[in-house]
């Protein structure tokens, strides 16, 4: 096997041996009577390929998430202090109608 190094010697070209489902790859390997060592070359070059365009979309999908993180974050943070704000509103107003409950029973006790 031929890991890390480029395969250069392909017997068809890249975008048929990758465009195509391995069905119809196998198909067209034997219809045009490929040897042991050009099938060999030619799937495991597929097998590269392919390993290349899921990594490039697993790096894709990858970014996408870490900026779905760092909205849902910063929306999360947005969040917390709207409801720091809303709890010291609802402290004031507590405070304000004990105050004003406080003063009008007293005002009206005889």
């Amino acid at each position: 096997m031929m890991s890390g190094r480029e395969i250069t010697n392909l017997p068809m070209s890249r975008d048929l041996i990758t465009g195509l489902d391995i069905k119809s790859l196998n198909k067209v390997i034997k219809q045009k009577g490929y040897s042991g060592d050009d099938r060999a070359v030619i799937k495991q070059f597929r097998r590269k390929e392919k390993s290349k365009q899921r990594s490039q979309k697993l790096d894709v999908t990858i970014k996408f998430l870490e900026s779905e993180r760092e909205t849902l974050q910063h929306e999360y943070n947005e969040l917390l202090q709207e409801v720091d704000e809303l709890n010291v509103l609802k402290v004031v107003l507590v405070d304000t109608y004990r105050m004003y409950s406080n003063n009008s029973n007293r005002h009206y006790q005889y």
